[in-house]
């Protein structure tokens, strides 16, 4: 499986809800060129574990839109 770029998603300023992280990630993911399979995986391994894990999984998968434009300057 090749390794993807980070999705651009600022987690922090989500409602924590699981679903709706959850879902934030997919769409960002989708307009960003994620195929549907690896989308699935990474919110499948969320899944697996408690919310702890939902939420480690998904900042390991995300990084802030900006972080780009501070690497720059």
């Amino acid at each position: 499986m090749a390794t993807l770029a980070k999705v651009k998603l600022d987690l922090s300023g989500l409602d924590g809800n699981a679903y709706n992280l959850m879902g934030a990630f997919r769409r960002a993911a989708r307009r960003q060129g994620w195929p549907a399979d690896e989308i699935e995986a990474v919110l499948k391994d969320a899944r697996s574990g408690d919310y702890d894990h939902l939420l480690q999984v998904l900042i390991g998968h995300t990084e802030c839109p900006e972080s780009e434009d501070e690497d720059e300057g």
